[in-house]
């Protein structure tokens, strides 16, 4: 009896172990042995935290470039750099040169366009536009 109560006390442990370290990141699996079963423990690493600085556009995850290539369509995408925890994207399309902002969750912030007929035009978005994923 007392070894059940022990295994069961391990097992609720680890899923309380399970269910912190899910919230916190990515998951991996290890896998342990309790009482003759084996149990599969998720252990997970810190969720990264974006840094501000350029990035190489190779880093910059599908879904954002997705994001992008849709606000934009055409757009040539050159440059990538993290600022206050945002992406920002640099393209073109023909000679007009883009800047969209996107969040780390793929949320569309804006898209400034900086066109060679001196013409800026910023374009912000608000909170009540959808965007994929939402």
């Amino acid at each position: 009896m007392k070894t059940k109560k022990t295994c069961l006390m391990i097992a609720i442990a680890l899923l309380l172990t399970v269910s912190v370290n899910v919230l916190a990141g990515e998951a991996k699996e290890k896998k342990s042995k309790c009482c003759g079963q084996e149990t599969v423990q998720k252990v997970t690493k810190k969720a990264e935290i974006l840094k501000d600085g350029d990035i190489p556009l190779s880093q910059v995850p599908k879904t954002i470039k997705a994001v992008a290539e849709k606000a934009v369509k055409g757009i040539k995408l050159t440059e990538a750099e993290i600022e206050d925890g945002n992406y920002e994207l640099e393209g073109y399309v023909g000679k007009d040169k883009y800047e969209v902002k996107i969040t780390p969750k793929g949320k569309l912030i804006s898209v400034d366009v900086d066109s060679k007929n001196d013409d800026e035009l910023l374009i912000e978005v608000d909170d009540e536009t959808p965007t994929s994923g939402d």
